[in-house]
């Protein structure tokens, strides 16, 4: 089939063609109600990034408190697990505070209806915060799992024998 031949398909108010590259504008309408959409992910994704990171921190914060000179045997590495839910919580800010930005940034693009900047300087700023955006995304996100496998490894002794030849062996 001839890609001229294709028929366009409407979604959400706006024309795409099948088989081409571009697309009729969305109305502001759709621009908006994307728009709020894909930051109201980033907004939960951050949030519950922070609620983790926090509670982590939180959590772990009383082990190193009541035992300050040593730490029970089963406790070590929680020193460790407090820096990885420290950087994983002061990298969700991160990851929020640029999101926002952006957010406000683009927002008032649309409502001002200005567009987009072909100022080197502005594009290069945009780039710099969604650099800084993803790298507490995934740092934080990284932090997070990082501090939960290592508590896990903790209570490795807890698995059955047969699953601990499986898993390797103990340290």
């Amino acid at each position: 089939m001839e890609v001229s031949r294709l028929r366009p398909t409407v979604v959400h108010g706006a024309v795409l063609n099948i088989g081409r590259r571009k697309m009729s504008a969305y109305d502001s309408r759709t621009k908006l109600e994307a728009l709020r959409d894909h930051f109201e992910t980033f907004g939960k994704g951050a949030n519950y990034l922070l609620v983790g990171n926090g509670a982590g921190f939180v959590g772990s914060l009383p082990v190193v408190k009541d035992n300050p000179e040593k730490l029970p045997q089963q406790f070590q590495g929680i020193g460790l697990v407090v820096l990885l839910f420290g950087g994983g919580l002061l990298l969700g800010c991160l990851f929020w505070g640029m999101s926002m930005a952006m957010k406000v940034s683009v927002t008032q693009r649309i409502m001002l209806q200005q567009p987009s900047s072909k100022n080197r300087l502005g594009w290069l700023y945009s780039r710099f915060i969604e650099l800084l955006a993803h790298l507490g995304l995934w740092g934080s996100l990284a932090a997070f799992v990082t501090a939960i496998i290592l508590i896990m490894a903790q209570f490795r002794d807890a698995l059955p024998s047969a699953l601990l030849s499986w898993v390797g062996p103990q340290s």
